[in-house]
């Protein structure tokens, strides 16, 4: 919590998230490419709807992965507790993308291309919250630039050294970001930039989960979030697949 002034505290968690959808939607209202397949109105909606969207599916998985772990039932419904998977929010935020703009007539990757380059960015940020929340922590390390939590109200646990891996994750998806923001136009063809997107961020997740305390181990020594995201790759390695295949075919003619 971020004390402001008498017994106003602002939860800074909750506040890195809102933080990085504002820069994110705000850097994408710059986007004139964006703005030439769909409306601002039609914009707004659409990510309004997503966001619901992607907080139920990112506490979803949570959950599921978490259950036996939580304090009670009801707590699985305190949305404004820490407790998101990025890659739940991902999959049922792509899912529902893709069906809201289908039924209102608008090709879904042209506009998911677009918003791809700008959604590691709002993760980037929102990670920032997980790392003063103590959530998502790492495992214990001699590392110099390990971290310690010492106050009582963090989540991780106090007076060890532990792995940054909220910071591993921001930094490797400002990476993203970045080489998706500058080498957009690279990529010409329809869902090349989601394709690189969904890749880049399962690729995230997957190496960093290595790291993360807490894993739940299902198959081979690989956690359940782990083979979330080589499916998360495999859909972004199959779209980017017929991306270049139809490129190919376009130039034949």
């Amino acid at each position: 919590l971020l004390h402001l002034f008498g017994p106003l505290y602002i939860n800074v968690y909750g506040l890195f998230i809102a933080i990085g959808l504002f820069v994110g939607i705000s850097a994408a209202l710059f986007d004139k490419k964006l703005f030439h397949i769909i409306d601002q109105d039609t914009f707004f909606s659409f990510i309004f709807y997503t966001m619901i969207a992607a907080v139920a599916g990112g506490r979803l998985l949570f959950v599921i992965e978490k259950f036996k772990e939580l304090p009670s039932f009801i707590s699985a419904f305190k949305l404004w507790a820490p407790g998101y998977s990025i890659l739940g929010a991902i999959v049922v935020a792509t899912g529902f993308s893709w069906y809201y703009l289908k039924q209102r007539n608008i090709n879904p990757v042209t506009v998911l291309d677009r918003i791809a380059i700008y959604v590691p960015l709002v993760q980037s940020i929102a990670r920032l919250g997980c790392y003063f929340a103590g959530c998502c922590y790492g495992l214990q390390t001699t590392v110099a630039w390990a971290v310690i939590y010492t106050h009582p109200d963090n989540l991780a646990p106090l007076h060890i050294a532990l792995h940054p891996t909220q910071l591993y994750s921001s930094l490797l998806l400002l990476s993203l970001f970045m080489i998706l923001y500058r080498f957009q136009n690279y990529f010409k063809h329809r869902g090349q930039l989601l394709s690189l997107y969904l890749i880049g961020a399962g690729l995230e997740r997957f190496i960093v989960d290595f790291l993360r305390a807490n894993r739940k181990m299902v198959m081979g020594g690989f956690s359940s979030t782990q083979l979330v995201a080589v499916a998360v790759m495999s859909v972004g390695l199959t779209l980017l697949a017929k991306a270049f295949h139809a490129k190919r075919k376009q130039q034949s003619f």
